[in-house]
């Protein structure tokens, strides 16, 4: 199996609102878009954190989640939307656009990003 190159990358944050996200716009949360312009190594990557929407995601038997599991992303959402405010020293989302940030990939794969607080 071939082994991935992990790299890290900096970048801001570009776009980003709390709303309908995900597949299909079937989760509740807050969705971004991270990118780096930089001449000879731009890239662009979109992120969501959040949980099935209430009214779009009903909940069902074929569901591989509960509807417990559901009300812990909202909790787990909520904790993570309040980490990145504080992080990035703002009080709502809409002032998130522009926040510079580190994104640590897997390949091409987004495996996790965060506020540069150096820089803050």
């Amino acid at each position: 199996m071939a082994e991935t190159i992990r790299t890290v990358r900096y970048g801001k944050i570009s776009n980003v609102y709390f709303g309908l996200c995900g597949y299909g716009d079937l989760w509740l949360g807050l969705h971004v878009v991270l990118s780096s312009d930089m001449p000879g190594s731009a890239w662009n990557v979109e992120n969501s954190i959040g949980f099935p929407d209430f009214n779009r995601s009903e909940h069902t038997d074929s569901c591989d989640w509960t509807e417990a599991l559901r009300l812990e992303w909202c909790v787990n959402t909520a904790r993570t939307i309040s980490n990145i405010l504080n992080e990035a020293k703002v009080s709502s989302v809409d002032q998130l656009k522009g926040v510079p940030v580190r994104a640590i990939f897997d390949g091409n794969m987004l495996k996790e990003w965060e506020i540069l607080r150096e820089v803050r």
